[in-house]
């Protein structure tokens, strides 16, 4: 055997008794967004994994109170309720709304944010 095939394979087995061998994973879904999230967290403290996938679905349910358009005390259906009125925005929805009209200029409108209400 080449000495190349040989250094080859010796890193192969290396990296394969090497790589990190994790003591606990943890799956997670919650019915958030109009849709199931499903989380799979994997690591050595099941603990730590307990709380980051809490922190995550904590900040999923903080962003769906703001953008979403179906429950009635959102920051979007509040919005939508102004009819056009001028209205203060929190930053995440400001920045959705900012990035969504420049994809309609950047596509001419083939894009419309404010399609909703047709669809």
């Amino acid at each position: 055997m080449s000495r190349v095939i040989r250094a080859v394979a010796s890193m192969v087995l290396l990296l394969l008794f090497a790589r990190p061998s994790f003591a606990a994973t943890i799956e997670r879904s919650r019915y958030l967004m109009g849709t199931s999230l499903s989380l799979t967290l994997v690591g050595d403290d099941p603990a730590a994994l307990e709380t980051a996938a809490t922190r995550a679905y904590e900040e999923v349910a903080r962003i769906e109170g703001s953008l979403s358009n179906w429950k009635p005390e959102s920051e979007v259906s509040r919005l939508n309720a102004a009819g056009g009125r001028e209205t203060r925005l929190g930053d995440d929805l400001f920045r959705v709304v900012d990035r969504g009209l420049d994809w309609a200029r950047e596509t001419d409108g083939a894009f419309d944010p404010a399609i909703d209400p047709l669809v």
